[in-house]
C-alpha cells in the first residue's frame, strides 16, 4: 500500500467514524437523554444540531477520500449529493416516525425502535459507498 493509499484509508475511516459518533449522539439525544429527568431544551437543540454538523464533516472527509480514488467529479457528486440525500432521508424518516408516535420523537413507543434504525440505515449506506467506491479501489 502506497502512502497515498494510507491517506485515503485514514480519510475514509475518519469520515465513517464521524458519521457513527454523530449518529449515536443524535440517537441518544432523541431517545435517551430527551426523555430523562435532566431534560433541557438547549441541550436537546445542541444534539439536534449535531446531525447537520456530522453530515458536513463526514461529507468533507469522504469527498477528500473519494477524490483521491475516483477523481474530482465523483467527489463533487458525493459532496453535494451525499449530505443532501442523507438529510432528506433522515428528515422524511423522522417525520414519519413522529407521526406514527403521535407527533413526539422523544416519547416512549415506536420511536425508541425506529429512530436508531433511521441513523443505522444512513451509516450502512455510507459504509457501502465507502467500501464500493473508495476502499475497494485501494
Amino acid at each position: 500500500m502506497m502512502v497515498s493509499d494510507k491517506l485515503t484509508l485514514v480519510l475514509t475511516a475518519l469520515a465513517l467514524l464521524t458519521l457513527a459518533v454523530g449518529s449515536i449522539l443524535v440517537t441518544l439525544g432523541l431517545i435517551g437523554f430527551a426523555n430523562g429527568p435532566n431534560y433541557n431544551e438547549d441541550t436537546f437543540a445542541i444534539m439536534l444540531f449535531t446531525w447537520p454538523f456530522t453530515l458536513a464533516v463526514a461529507g468533507v472527509l469522504g469527498t477528500a477520500a473519494l477524490a483521491r480514488t475516483q477523481g474530482f467529479s465523483a467527489a463533487l457528486a458525493l459532496l453535494v449529493g451525499g449530505p443532501v440525500a442523507a438529510y432528506i432521508f433522515v428528515s422524511f424518516a423522522l417525520g414519519l416516525v413522529s407521526r406514527l408516535n403521535g407527533g413526539d420523537l422523544r416519547g416512549p413507543g415506536i420511536s425508541i425502535l425506529l429512530v436508531p434504525l433511521v441513523f443505522l440505515t444512513v451509516n450502512v449506506a455510507a459504509v457501502y459507498v465507502a467500501w464500493s467506491r473508495i476502499l475497494h479501489r485501494l
